[in-house]
């Protein structure tokens, strides 16, 4: 079974620093919002393997793209399968609260 390389977008980097910023407010606590972007960051490499575990991003604005949601608790990861280059993009993490038809992917 072949393992995939991961890279993450900037965009992705972008979103793990703001959940992890929410967090931090919102729980006044370092500890609890590095456990959980350690938790996320857990899921997403595990997507080295088995990428196609989870289902498609269903959307008219991507076409004959290999993009995949991963739902992890209230977050969804939003990853780009590339066979060709044997890996995974990370595009997104967002939460499951905003609309996705409305969220820049790329």
């Amino acid at each position: 079974m072949d393992k995939y390389d991961i890279k993450y977008s900037p965009k992705a980097i972008k979103d793990l620093i703001v959940i992890k910023n929410y967090i931090i407010v919102n729980s006044y606590s370092v500890v609890t919002a590095e456990k959980f972007i350690e938790s996320l960051i857990t899921i997403i490499n595990s997507l080295n393997t088995m990428p196609r575990r989870y289902p498609k991003f269903k959307s008219e604005r991507i076409i004959d793209e290999d993009i995949r949601i991963c739902p992890i608790k209230n977050y969804i990861i939003i990853y780009n399968i590339n066979d060709n280059f044997n890996s995974i993009e990370i595009l997104r993490v967002i939460h499951t609260s905003r609309n996705l038809d409305y969220i820049k992917l790329f």
